[in-house]
């Protein structure tokens, strides 16, 4: 029985504890990180919760939800390790939203910096990258935010709200980078954070009290990668075409021209279907979708066949806007190579060495099955009793 008890107490004393534990009062949680070039390294900005603003049921001082902290450093690491010298408590990584990058950064390369983010083993990966566009990534973290306490979170909502309901942007992950980058037959690309207004006021508490503030964050257009190199930016028409060709759209709207009347389209299902054809360098490209009528100067939409076509001119445009792009860059951010090295694999290895020069030449016809659906009719004469 005293052998039982002794050996009790022997693993009770095991289980005393974790060695490396740390208290929640004695962390600072990041949200966001910002990365920009400067001419001996990197500037790194930290994002981080001001616990006592943005949590329930205590007494608020007026305080932004977040505060920012920057320093520089060599490297990456090395200017994390150097904020250490100035934030209140230990940096906590764990629970980041994004990273944000500054586009001289970017143009130089990411790899370097994303290597880092991989190996950190306080980090997950599920945190989204962007670029800033002309801006730095420092002025993003620093610009406060109406309604959303903790702007990192309102750079992910809009994010998804885009995604979801307009298709010119997604999350795009640190993980989904990788797999771009080191797969055949396709470049990685990244959404843009544009910053409008008066940029140098987005930090101060003033710029949000008021109807419309001084700052406001958009979500901007794609940018374009060669292998982790920023080359150049997709426009509105052409990031939504991005989303075509990808299979990205889950919906958006088209706004189109029958009988000189504007009628808005909800695209409300797309669905394309990409094949390499027998000739080289072509592919055909089947794209269903269904729609519905949102808005219509025409009054009732009686010719939907003349409308389908009009939807299909459009989308259509929008595809070969990015086709073109693309094809101007030499850089294929769609997976045609990869669809080639699928299907056609004999085919890719002849030309896989050079492909960025053969997809300069590719082509591609267009195959347009639309469904037209809740028209909007009305159908009761002006002046009418309800």
């Amino acid at each position: 029985m005293k052998k039982k008890v002794i050996g009790l107490l022997c693993m009770l004393l095991l289980l005393s504890g974790c060695y490396s534990q740390t208290e929640l009062n004695e962390m600072m949680v990041a949200t966001a990180i910002g990365v920009d070039k400067t001419e001996t390294g990197v500037n790194v900005t930290l994002q981080v919760l001001n616990p006592s603003e943005v949590a329930g049921g205590t007494t608020k001082t007026g305080r932004p939800g977040v505060s920012c902290y920057s320093e520089t450093g060599e490297t990456f690491f090395h200017a994390l390790r150097r904020l250490t010298r100035i934030t209140p408590r230990k940096i906590f990584l764990s629970h980041i939203r994004f990273v944000a990058f500054d586009e001289a950064l970017a143009r130089e390369g990411l790899l370097p910096l994303l290597d880092f983010l991989m190996r950190d083993h306080e980090l997950r990966s599920d945190f989204s990258l962007f670029i800033v566009k002309e801006y730095k990534a420092n002025d993003l973290l620093k610009t406060l935010t109406p309604i959303e306490q903790i702007p990192a979170n309102k750079v992910l909502n809009s994010t998804m709200a885009t995604e979801e309901f307009y298709g010119t942007a997604g999350e795009n992950e640190l993980e989904d980078f990788y797999k771009a980058f080191y797969s055949e037959g396709v470049e990685p690309v990244l959404t843009g954070i544009e910053l409008l207004g008066q940029v140098d006021s987005g930090s101060s508490i003033e710029s949000i009290e008021q109807t419309e503030p001084e700052t406001i964050i958009k979500i901007n257009d794609l940018a374009l990668f060669r292998e982790d190199q920023l080359v150049g930016w997709l426009t509105e028409q052409q990031s939504i075409g991005y989303g075509y060709w990808t299979n990205h759209i889950q919906n958006t709207v088209s706004v189109v021209s029958v009988n000189d009347a504007l009628v808005t389209l909800e695209i409300m299902k797309a669905k394309v279907a990409i094949k390499p054809s027998e000739k080289r360098r072509h592919f055909d490209v089947t794209t269903t979708i269904q729609a519905s009528i949102g808005q219509s100067a025409w009054g009732d939409v009686d010719d939907l066949a003349k409308l389908k076509q009009a939807l299909s001119d459009d989308i259509k445009n929008q595809m070969s806007q990015c086709l073109d792009r693309l094809r101007e860059e030499q850089i294929d951010s769609i997976g045609l190579g990869q669809l080639l090295y699928q299907n056609q694999p004999s085919v890719w290895e002849e030309v896989k060495d050079d492909w960025d020069e053969t997809f300069q030449n590719v082509t591609a016809s267009y195959t347009f099955d639309v469904t037209i659906s809740q028209n909007g009719q009305i159908t009761a004469e002006r002046g009418a009793p309800k």
